[in-house]
């Protein structure tokens, strides 16, 4: 099947996904799904996660019509004891921000806010 986000940012429309496939989106591959890997812990959010050398990729989509804090479970997807450097991309700000560098048990659960339709991008890199 098919893993796949697609999302507009930065200098266009990206398709992020772990299957080949022929597209004119700017196009990111990973060489793995570990969407079963991340939890959400209520409602109104669609997960898809990526990972590959030594990158996470968390993409988040708000079903909600409103803002609101969306909490994930990531506890089998990091090892506690590696540090990764945590990078955000939020719909509503249109903005990459750092977030800074960060123990995997530090980052088993996480609130990130959402706009109502909107979505967010968690860039996890391990160091």
């Amino acid at each position: 099947s098919l893993s796949w986000f697609l999302a507009r940012y930065g200098d266009g429309l990206h398709l992020l996904t772990t299957d080949p496939v022929e597209t004119p989106l700017i196009m990111e591959r990973f060489d793995e799904d570990v969407s079963d890997l991340v939890i959400p812990e209520g409602g109104n959010i669609s997960v898809a996660a990526f990972a590959g050398s030594g990158r996470i990729l968390l993409c988040l989509g708000s079903t909600s019509a409103a803002k609101q804090p969306h909490l994930i479970a990531l506890r089998a997807l990091l090892e506690n004891v590696r540090r990764y450097e945590v990078t955000l991309y939020s719909s509503e700000v249109d903005r990459w921000t750092r977030l800074g560098s960060y123990l995997g048990g530090a980052l088993e659960r996480l609130s990130i806010d959402v706009e109502g339709g909107g979505f967010a991008i968690l860039l996890l890199e391990a160091r």
